[in-house]
């Protein structure tokens, strides 16, 4: 079986929780994919996305995108470690903002 066939079944399961807003969910079909492929840096990004935007969970959703930052240390030109670095940004903003506005309100 090619990683693409063992990835496949799971990423439908993924696509179909998402749709049901269950994030929960797709998070643990995500990581029974990574358990069988590791190396797959692709199944860390999307896990990290689903935990970053559907569950709010940046701590996670940090872990996955070092994991693939580390990965990737000597290919910055990696598309993923573009996608990254433009996610962990973008939560930094998300935890901001809200200090942002409670100081303006004081």
């Amino acid at each position: 079986m090619t990683q693409e066939e063992i990835k496949e079944p799971f990423l439908r399961r993924v696509e179909h929780a998402i749709q049901q807003e269950n994030y929960h969910s797709a998070i643990a079909f995500l990581s029974s994919a990574i358990e069988l492929l590791p190396e797959d840096l692709s199944l860390y990004f999307q896990r990290g996305q689903i935990y970053q935007l559907g569950l709010r969970n940046y701590c996670s959703a940090l872990k996955d995108y070092r994991f693939i930052l580390c990965f990737l240390q000597q290919d910055h030109s990696h598309p993923l470690y573009k996608e990254c670095k433009s996610a962990m940004i973008s939560m930094m903003d998300d935890q901001t903002a809200p200090m942002k506005v409670s100081r303006f309100s004081i």
